[in-house]
């Protein structure tokens, strides 16, 4: 238990304990062995936040700032649940000890002898719990010494002010717990609270510093130190002292900064945040260790917490020293702490070159020009690539230039230097590359050397009846490689329509198909049964030259269709022979009639005659009444017709 005397003789008895939720307590004190209870009622303290806040409403908002909590029910528990604390802030705050229970004040204290101060608990309806905390004490004015050797030093708008005073002792003599600094500047008449308005005394120390923020333009203030006892009211200041305001401390350096290459060639540094009050923000240098120059990158200074920057302005292929520098808030900067070292890589390509032509000149040569933009210092060459462009295959690029090449022009003499093929398309691609094999994007364009001799024919043609309907012509492709189309003629042969000119005979030979250079096939469904047809191919180049055709093949197209069957068979037997009769099959393209005999009628039936188209009748010498017979038509194309009823010989009349 712990007493002390105001100013004004009021007694404060503070206790360490922590009384229970709900209960409160009647204050007994014993002098010379009678007691006498100064409470009428019992004394409560707060139960809830709520209470709490209400009974020390005046200091309970810096109370719930500093601990970083916006309810009061947290604020109370937090000091219902550290003991230590709540009896530091308690001495410190006598209106936070009475709303925890731990302060009782007597107003007409006993002085001068030993006293016995008892509280004694109670429930909530005021009846003694049988606990009870008791403690012995003797009253007495007490002297609070004056704080001494004020000193200060300011930076930026931060001033560190300290002072010398006694260290705390465990009786706690002077019952001073805690420190106040005053101010008064030229434009004030008196002084006033600045800084922490309570800096609590701490054990093992004799020296205490505060804190200060102070008006960077101000010069110089007077000073005082105020040291206030348990009570609250027990103070004592130090002796005046002007203090000139002059700010002579750079702040520390930044030591840790780091340096990342962000996905579009930025440089983003990072570095830890000062922890000194009084610096204001930062500014960057960035040295060049290529070329030795160093270049402030900052216009203006950078806020205390951005610890953060992006350099946009790195260029690719230089090596970089990146220093942060701390500045107070006077203007005063830091020393250089390390830096931070980075290399920015070479990503971006030069630029591409365009308007590339290329133009076959008389001698066999092929001459290209091309225009470029400016090309930046790492440029080291044009690279000419050239490769033949032919159907189905996927040539690589040859190299045009082996040497460097820094003009716009170059003339190429060919594929081993002796000129081009003729009708060959050639692609040609220009492309910058510099210094660090970065390769810009390619210019293209495509020529076909110019075509005078005309190609060479197919290898092969076939041709072939297809289903008696159609003809199928294929053939090999030209050798020559600037073929681009094929033409297919056709001349025919038609029964009834006469004779032609060369090729073949009928019509005179005609063009029926021009086809692409990629199709080596055609149908030919314009074509009529029983007629011959002859084809040829040629092969047409890039510049309209037509080879020769390729030696002609016909097809002949047979008809696959038999004629109808032989009707009315007849015949008739004598003594010596047999005359068989039949009526005329219609259609022109009966060739013949062919006769067969048996001897019964689903027997085997063998060729006894043949006869032309024009004739119906036929006399079988060697046959006789009682034969089978049965009479077949037959086309030119060797058809023969299907089978009609057969017929037995018998006498005639």
């Amino acid at each position: 238990m712990l007493g002390a005397l105001s100013p004004d003789g009021e007694a404060y008895i503070y206790h360490a304990g922590q009384p229970d939720l709900g209960i409160g307590y009647h204050m007994v004190r014993i002098v010379g062995g009678q007691e006498q209870q100064l409470t009428t009622s019992p004394v409560y303290p707060a139960g809830s936040g709520q209470e709490f806040a209400f009974m020390t409403s005046d200091i309970y908002p810096e109370l719930e700032a500093s601990f970083n909590l916006n309810n009061p029910q947290a604020v109370f528990l937090r000091l219902r649940g550290d003991n230590e604390l709540a009896s530091l802030l308690s001495l410190a705050y006598p209106q936070i000890a009475q709303a925890l229970g731990r302060l009782y004040i007597d107003k007409e204290p006993v002085t001068g002898q030993r006293v016995a101060y008892r509280f004694v608990w109670v429930d909530i309806d005021g009846e003694p719990t049988g606990l009870v905390t008791e403690g012995n004490l003797i009253l007495q004015p007490h002297t609070i010494p004056a704080p001494t050797n004020l000193e200060a030093t300011r930076t930026g708008s931060v001033l560190r002010l300290a002072w010398n005073y006694p260290q705390m002792t465990r009786e706690m003599v002077d019952r001073v717990i805690k420190f106040g600094v005053q101010m008064k500047s030229d434009s004030q008449e008196s002084y006033q609270p600045v800084g922490d308005s309570n800096i609590l005394r701490q054990s093992g120390t004799n020296r205490f510093e505060a804190i200060i923020p102070v008006d960077p333009a101000l010069s110089s203030a007077d000073f005082v130190v105020v040291a206030i006892d348990i009570t609250g009211r027990g103070r004592t200041a130090s002796e005046e002292t002007t203090i000139v305001l002059r700010d002579v401390s750079p702040p520390s350096p930044v030591i840790e900064v780091y340096s990342l290459l962000t996905d579009d060639g930025h440089v983003r540094l990072s570095w830890a945040v000062s922890p000194e009050p009084f610096v204001a923000g930062y500014h960057i240098d960035r040295f060049d260790s290529d070329d030795g120059s160093r270049t402030r990158i900052t216009e203006s200074l950078i806020g205390l917490l951005n610890n953060t920057f992006t350099d946009i302005t790195a260029s690719e292929g230089r090596s970089y020293q990146y220093y942060i520098t701390a500045v107070s808030e006077s203007g005063i900067e830091s020393g250089r702490g390390n830096p931070a070292i980075i290399r920015i890589p070479v990503v971006t390509p030069p630029p591409a070159p365009f308007g590339l032509t290329a133009t076959w000149q008389d001698d066999d040569r092929v001459n290209l020009t091309w225009q470029t933009p400016v090309q930046p210092d790492r440029f080291r060459t044009f690279l000419v690539l050239r490769r033949a462009v032919v159907r189905g295959t996927g040539r690589a690029y040859a190299q045009v230039n082996s040497d460097v090449l820094t003009a716009t022009s170059i003339t190429d003499t060919g594929i081993t230097g002796s000129g081009f093929i003729e009708g060959m398309f050639f692609e040609y691609a220009v492309v910058a590359v510099d210094n660090n094999a970065l390769q810009s994007d390619t210019v293209f364009t495509v020529l076909q050397i110019p075509d005078l001799t005309p190609p060479e024919p197919p290898a092969s043609v076939t041709a072939e009846m297809v289903q008696g309907s159609r003809v199928q012509l294929n053939w090999s492709a030209s050798a020559s490689g600037d073929v681009v189309a094929y033409s297919v003629y056709r001349a025919d042969t038609i029964p009834g329509t006469g004779t032609g000119t060369e090729p073949g005979t009928g019509t005179a030979a005609r063009v029926v198909a021009e086809l692409p250079r990629n199709r080596l096939f055609w149908i030919d469904t314009d074509v009529e049964t029983g007629g011959r047809y002859e084809y040829m191919v040629s092969a047409v180049d890039s510049a309209g030259n037509e080879g020769k055709p390729v030696d002609a093949v016909s097809v002949h197209m047979s008809s696959v269709t038999p004629p109808p069957a032989v009707r009315n068979v007849q015949a008739g037997a004598s003594a010596t022979d047999v005359l068989v009769r039949w009526e005329t099959v219609p259609g022109g393209n009966v060739g013949g009639y062919q006769i067969m005999r048996s001897e019964l009628a689903n027997g085997r039936y063998e060729v006894a005659g043949e006869v032309s188209a024009e004739i119906t009748e036929w006399t079988d010498t060697s046959g006789r009444a009682g034969h089978w017979y049965r009479v077949y038509a037959v086309d030119a194309d060797g058809n023969r017709s299907r089978t009609g009823r057969p017929a037995q010989a018998v006498i005639r009349n």
